[in-house]
Order: C-alpha cells, then structure tokens, then sequence
C-alpha cells in the first residue's frame, strides 16, 4: 500500500519538489549565493574554456561550452561521471575516513556536514541527495538492521514522499537503481579488487542503458570499455580539481588537465560506433529491468544455498 503514498501525492501536488526550492530558501535566509559567487570566481580566474570544464566537473553547472562535453560523454555512455553523485561523493567520503580512521564519530559528522554542504552547491540534486538521505537512514536503522538495501529503499521513500514529482525524472530512477545494482556486486564479496572493479563497471553500465538510450536515442558499442578506462580518469581528476580549483595562480594546471580531458573525450568520439535499435518505449525498461532482476534474484538465491562457496570463487 505504501508504494502507491507516491503517486496519490503527485496527484494532489503536481510538479511540486522540495529539492528545488531548498537552495534559494538558504540563499534567502543568507542573503548570500555561495554557488553564484563561486560561479563568478571561477569565470574571473580562468579562461572560458577551463572555467567552463571546471563549473561543470565540480558544480553540475553547464554553460554552452560545458554543454558540448556534456553530450560528448552521452555519446559515450559515461555521462554518469560527469554529474554529481554516489560515485563522486564516496570519493570523498573514502578521503574522509582515511583521514579520520581513528575516530569513525567524528568522521561520521564531517562526512554528513560536507555531503550537506555540497549538495547545497549543487542544488539539492537529486544524486547528491540520495546519497545524503541515505546516509541519514543508515543512521536511523543501525539499531534494527545493517542491511544496504533496506537503506536505499528507505531512502527512495522518503524521497518521493519529499519530491513525489521526481519520481518522472529519469535521474531519479538512474541514481538508485545503479546504486542497487553495486550494493548487490559488493554483496558477491569478489576478493579481486580490480576484477571487482570491472564487474562493477559492467553492471553499472548495462543498467544505464536503457536511460542512456532513452536521453541520447543511441547506444554507444564501446559504452563499457570507456566506462572502465574513463572512472578513473574523472575520480583522479574530480579530487585534484575539488583540491586546487580556488588557486588560481597554478592556472596552467587547471588548463592542462581541461585539455587532456577534453582531448581524451574528443578521441573517443571520434573512434566511437553507436547503434539506433528502435524507437523508445517504456516498456522496454520494464522487460529489460525484469530480466536482470531475474538474475540478481537467481544469484542471490544459490549464493543462499551454498553456504560453502561463500562467492569467491572468482578470485
């Protein structure tokens, strides 16, 4: 009965969404945009080019420049690495446990502060918030379950309970259902840490598919052979351009990464194949969602019942 709340509140509020109105609430309460004042340090210390790439890589801000690479990685099928969430933000909770290893309360509230803070910068995004509710609810639940999956669906809830209107954005459905598909490999306990790696990456990216095709009306052939050479190319690049974006004096590091990233998009259009298979239909997620559903459920159930091979087999 709850998973119908959802819908009957879209009924009744339209295109309401709390997300939308949350930055402007604070920049009034503040009288001060921190995002736009960013926006225009960036655009004063940099040329257009690199200020462009900069906005778009650490604040999802898109000018006609930002917009140009931005339908260059759909191309590719790795437009997920350029918007902010789950995959950025655990970068940098990674960074923050690391530094913070001895003292998981205090790492636990830096995390949660600067999860906040940067969802503020990008306003309150869907992706960002995902990973901020969740986290939330994790807190919520420690006492009654550890399950990952409880979390996530407890975090798409309130969600939509939140922003019911969000439940039409493509994004929405993207960020959680990827997210379910690498709690569901992390589940598989792969000791090989780059065959994990991989498997991740080819599990994330058949699962982006149908959106990918829905926003671009193309598949690209090589989606996961560039989803796996590009993840670490952004999560290097991501880290050092958060670092050292606001040092404007190093200018011709910020210019040098901008180029190399941009030529290393520009080279894989150049070589990339796409395929237009047939007009989008819904339905066509819904069969294609089934289907590896069907698998994970498979999966999960002889991992079950082989108490034995705990899933490390493929070592």
């Amino acid at each position: 009965m709850l998973a119908f709340v959802p819908f009957g509140l879209i009924f009744i509020t339209k295109n309401f969404n709390v997300f939308k109105i949350l930055q402007p609430w604070f920049d009034q309460i503040f009288r001060f945009s921190l995002k736009q004042s960013l926006i225009e340090y960036i655009n004063n210390s940099y040329d257009e080019k690199t200020a462009s790439f900069i906005k778009l890589l650490i604040l999802n801000y898109k000018d006609q420049y930002a917009k140009t690479v931005y339908n260059q990685m759909i191309n590719l099928s790795i437009v997920y690495l350029i918007v902010i969430g789950g995959f950025h933000l655990s970068i940098l909770k990674k960074v923050i446990n690391f530094c913070f290893k001895k003292h998981f309360k205090i790492a636990l509230i830096v995390n949660l502060l600067l999860i906040f803070f940067y969802s503020y910068l990008l306003s309150f995004s869907i992706s960002a918030c995902r990973v901020l509710i969740t986290m939330i609810c994790g807190l919520f639940l420690k006492k009654y379950s550890n399950n990952k999956y409880d979390r996530i669906s407890l975090s798409g809830f309130l969600s939509l309970i939140i922003a019911p209107s969000i439940l039409k954005n493509i994004g929405f459905s993207l960020s959680y259902i990827c997210t379910l598909g690498v709690c569901f490999i992390y589940s598989l306990k792969i000791k090989n840490h780059l065959l994990n790696q991989i498997v991740i990456n080819v599990v994330s990216t058949l699962i982006s598919l149908p959106f990918i095709y829905q926003i671009n009306h193309s598949i690209n052939v090589f989606s996961i052979l560039n989803s796996l050479i590009f993840t670490y190319i952004f999560a290097l690049v991501f880290l050092i351009m958060l670092m050292i974006f606001w040092i404007k004096w190093i200018w011709f590091i910020h210019y040098l990464i901008t180029i190399f990233v941009i030529n290393a998009v520009n080279c894989f259009n150049l070589i990339s194949i796409t395929i237009n298979l047939f007009d989008f239909n819904p339905l066509i997620n819904t069969i294609y969602f089934s289907f590896l559903i069907t698998i994970i459920i498979v999966i999960s159930n002889i991992k079950s019942n082989n108490k034995h091979d705990k899933c490390y087999i493929w070592n």
